[in-house]
């Protein structure tokens, strides 16, 4: 079992356990934007912002906290909202902790369906559920038991992504997604991936998508995890892979079926491997970090009050990447600070894309999660074989946050857009502490002072 101090880490690894009281235990100023970056737009709100979603015009974005307030907010035409405080639509208050918003394929329902998992394991928000609404009509159906409506008894699961594959190969999408069970900061009493099997309708409360729990011999998710196909060793036929970061059991996993078919059905097939061991892991992300046409593992470990957290790629060196050997682990940044008060670490979740149009390679930008900051990692070389990187800092909420302090600062979810369509990269930073979306802009050499 680990250790409490470890487990009420997980209180705030997503921006969450945290109260207005950290306004007050700020001591610094904010820097808005440096090493080529300034604050250029800041939208002001009532409600502390955690992950979001732009479609269109329209900023989803949800808040939660350990009292009350959870719901899931849209503003219209928000980049015109800059510099002020609109009046942001709640669309629901149903959902208890809600954590991503996620577009659903329009197979599935048709244009602008949207996918909400919610929860976490305080008593008041651990029936947690995933739910997809239409932005248009504001429809709305549960997709699985939990958030106190009725579909029948059921352990207080919470969730917080989901993934679309077809996993019986039949034809149609089914839902992916890993659940936790928690009556608090300790141990899970349950985790595990698994998928719901689409008949053709919305479940409804007579009547719920089949349940399959994936039966690799690890399995050990809970928070967060990614999808990718990857070529079949000894073929050349894709197949379904996920990468899972398990946060509690501090381990990189790799699950996929031997199925000839990639029917995941058959669950005496599954499989498993552990690719590292590193930390805790928080997000993970199949992507073509160096540029060279391959799929690498990017993660990041939060830290611990006796460790710091880290920025990782794993690249794959064999064809047979079902062999842990296979895998080599690059080390993009390893110093994210540590605190004092083990409730308290960095980094969160990251965001990817050139800086400017036409770039080889990309860079990473990493929210610090509790130190409030924004880091800028860019590749010191176009050579897919370099994996040295320059770290910066872009922003910071609090500039005497840092190495051992006791108190925090939080980012949530961060994304990479062109706000204003000019060809450069603008990152979009939900505040959590300021209660403000914030998008930071390149400005060079030209920054004002």
């Amino acid at each position: 079992m680990l250790k409490f101090s470890a487990l009420a880490a997980l209180v705030a690894a997503v921006p969450s356990y945290k109260t207005s009281e950290i306004k007050s235990t700020e001591r610094g100023v904010e820097v808005p934007g440096e090493n080529g970056w300034t604050v250029t737009c800041r939208i002001e709100l009532d409600n502390p912002p955690a992950f979001s979603l732009i479609d269109g015009d329209d900023l989803f974005y949800t808040t939660f906290a350990i009292g009350p307030g959870d719901a899931v907010y849209r503003i219209k035409n928000w980049i015109s909202q800059c510099g002020a405080k609109p009046v942001a639509e709640k669309l629901f208050t149903e959902f208890p902790w809600p954590n991503a918003i996620q577009p659903v394929p329009e197979a599935l329902y048709g244009p602008r369906w949207f996918s909400v998992s919610s929860g976490f394991f305080p008593n008041s928000k651990n029936d947690g559920c995933v739910a997809v609404f239409n932005a248009d009509t504001l429809e709305m159906h549960y997709m699985t038991p939990g958030c106190k409506h009725l579909q029948g008894e059921h352990p207080s699961f919470f969730y917080h992504k989901v993934e679309w594959h077809d996993m019986d190969q039949d034809g149609d999408l089914d839902m992916l997604t890993a659940r936790c069970l928690n009556d608090g900061p300790i141990t899970p009493i349950n985790q595990t991936l698994l998928w719901f099997e689409n008949d053709g309708s919305f479940p409804s409360n007579i009547k719920l998508w089949k349940e399959h729990e994936i039966a690799a011999g690890n399995n050990t998710a809970d928070v967060f995890f990614d999808t990718t196909y990857l070529t079949r060793p000894g073929t050349t036929k894709e197949q379904l892979v996920i990468a899972v970061s398990g946060f509690y059991s501090q381990q990189l996993e790799l699950i996929w079926t031997e199925d000839a078919d990639d029917d995941w059905l058959y669950v005496s097939k599954h499989r498993s491997i552990i690719v590292d061991d590193a930390g805790w892991y928080f997000e993970v992300e199949f992507h073509d970090v160096n540029g060279d046409g391959k799929k690498e593992m990017l993660t990041t470990t939060w830290s611990r009050s006796d460790e710091n957290g880290a920025l990782y790629t794993y690249s794959l060196n064999s064809a047979d990447w079902r062999n842990p050997d296979s895998w080599f682990r690059h080390d993009i940044y390893t110093r994210f600070p540590r605190f004092l008060n083990a409730g308290f670490g960095s980094p969160g979740g990251f965001a990817t894309g050139t800086k400017k149009s036409g770039e080889k390679r990309e860079t990473i930008w990493v929210s610090g999660d509790d130190d409030g900051q924004v880091y800028q990692h860019t590749p010191l070389s176009d050579l897919a074989q370099n994996w040295r990187y320059e770290t910066v800092p872009i922003y910071k909420t609090d500039d005497d946050l840092g190495f051992a302090t006791l108190t925090g600062a939080t980012i949530g979810q961060i994304q990479a857009i062109d706000y204003n369509k000019d060809g450069s990269t603008d990152i979009l930073i939900p505040n959590y502490t300021r209660n403000e979306m914030i998008i930071l802009e390149q400005c060079g050499i030209n920054c004002e002072i």
